[in-house]
């Protein structure tokens, strides 16, 4: 796409630009440095015709507050972000000024953007990138944050080739900054790659916490259509009166249907950027809304580029973007402990299921081969398998709760559990003895029905360690 023209920067910077135009302007934004530049100077000269009129006079050395504008160091739809200097505290900021345009009240926008900027400014995480005051200037809403120096997730992965392991230690820590939020009430609704700034030592921390878009509103049937016939990029944030909030790649599918964004939502948008960045492909690659939409319908992610992907975290990750929310994990905090699971027990829990993992959405599935070390005969597996969670260490550490909990009784009670579970596991090496039997052996079953049962009996065991 050719850079944008005198006409429509000057309507992008006034504010006049909306729908469909609004959404190509925003997606060539996120590619063209030149343009970008232009409109962080057309903003800094810009005095009137629109709500950022007075904001966007804002050159270096103007005064916001008690914040002194130093350089300007980024431009969107949405606004500008300027490098600040706070005299009363002596340190740079980062000055974000929010365009409320876009939305058909702007009083209702304005008073949102600074409800939701207060509320974060009362939340201290180390993944969280800081909000240290919020104000006003003219109808404009200025937040004043933390400068972070790095680059956002996108860059980071693409700036080397990352292991599993290293997207999911960045991932994590995202995921803990979700938490955080969601613990203190707050929903993200936007969470992209371009949202997670990566720090020198690796240090990931989540920004722009419902800052980046109008207020929510339902789509209408008009403006899907204008939306379906979008054809740049589904990476590209749609905002404006009555259309969707976000950016439709990340989107949880209840969103993308026009309902409210929770914190499952987060969850699943979470999940679709790291099975993006660890799988090597979008799980619903599109370039329109209508064909994305379609894709999310059928239930059928787009198998991974990178076979060295384990299963059990593609499995994870599956979960976590289901297209119903109840499907998935309960909370960011039982999705964290899902994705450190190796940590736990280490990456044999799963070789039961043999080559063959099975990954599917909530109405579809697809095949994927995986390597494996060398291991006994496929149905002589599970109690090495039952092993990993159920061994002398985890009997010790029941015996060692129930007694702290209960000198007097629990002993006792401490026994009682551990001969159940171990009634438990003779039952479920049996199951999966005979389930593997029932293909290798006897041939009374298929290997896609091998693979659905072993799945349920990876799930039981994953119970057990819970």
């Amino acid at each position: 796409m050719s850079c944008l023209d005198d006409e429509t920067l000057d309507a992008l910077v006034g504010g006049r630009l909306s729908g469909p135009e609004l959404i190509r302007a925003d997606a060539h934004l996120d590619g063209c440095a030149e343009c970008r530049a232009m409109i962080v100077a057309l903003t800094a000269s810009e005095r009137g015709g629109g709500t950022l009129s007075e904001a966007s006079s804002a050159g270096p050395g103007a005064r916001l507050g008690r914040f002194i504008t130093l350089e300007p160091v980024g431009a969107g739809a949405m606004g500008v972000v300027y490098a600040a200097y706070d005299p009363k505290l002596d340190r740079r900021v980062a000055l974000k000024l929010m365009r409320t345009d876009t939305d058909q009240d702007p009083a209702r926008a304005r008073e949102r953007l600074l409800r939701e900027a207060r509320a974060m400014a009362q939340l201290a995480h180390p993944n969280v990138i800081a909000v240290y005051d919020v104000g006003t200037v003219g109808e404009a809403v200025f937040v004043a944050m933390e400068l972070v120096e790095g680059q956002d997730l996108r860059r980071w992965c693409a700036a080397a080739r990352r292991s599993w392991r290293e997207l999911r230690d960045v991932y994590v820590q995202a995921a803990q900054g979700l938490a955080a939020a969601h613990a203190v009430g707050l929903v993200h609704r936007d969470f992209k790659p371009d949202n997670v700034i990566v720090g020198a030592h690796g240090r990931a921390q989540v920004g722009d916490f419902g800052l980046a878009r109008a207020a929510p509103g339902p789509a209408t049937a008009d403006d899907e259509a204008s939306l379906d016939a979008v054809p740049p990029t589904m990476t590209s944030t749609i905002t404006g009166s009555g259309t969707l909030a976000g950016t439709p790649a990340y989107m949880a599918p209840e969103v993308l249907a026009g309902q409210p964004a929770d914190a499952r939502s987060d969850q699943c948008s979470l999940c679709i950027a790291f099975y993006e960045a660890v799988a090597g492909t979008h799980p619903y690659p599109a370039s329109t809304m209508g064909e994305l939409v379609m894709r999310i319908g059928a239930g059928r992610i787009e198998p991974p580029a990178d076979r060295s992907v384990p299963g059990w975290l593609l499995e994870v990750l599956t979960r976590g973007m289901s297209r119903r929310p109840q499907e998935r994990f309960a909370n960011m905090d039982a999705l964290l402990v899902a994705l450190r699971r190796d940590q736990r027990l280490g990456t044999r829990v799963g070789a039961g299921v043999g080559s063959l993992v099975l990954v599917g959405a909530t109405s579809g599935a697809f095949w994927l081969g995986q390597e494996t070390h060398p291991a006994p005969a496929p149905c002589e597996q599970a109690p090495t398998v039952l092993a990993e969670v159920w061994n002398e260490a985890s009997r010790a550490e029941v015996a060692a709760a129930f007694a702290s909990a209960s000198p007097s009784y629990g002993e006792a009670t401490a026994s009682t559990v551990q001969h159940a579970i171990d009634r438990w596991g003779t039952a479920w090496v049996e199951a999966h003895r005979s389930t593997c039997e029932a293909t290798h052996v006897r041939g009374e079953q298929s290997e896609s029905l091998l693979d659905l049962r072993m799945r349920c009996l990876r799930g039981q065991l994953q119970q057990l360690d819970a």
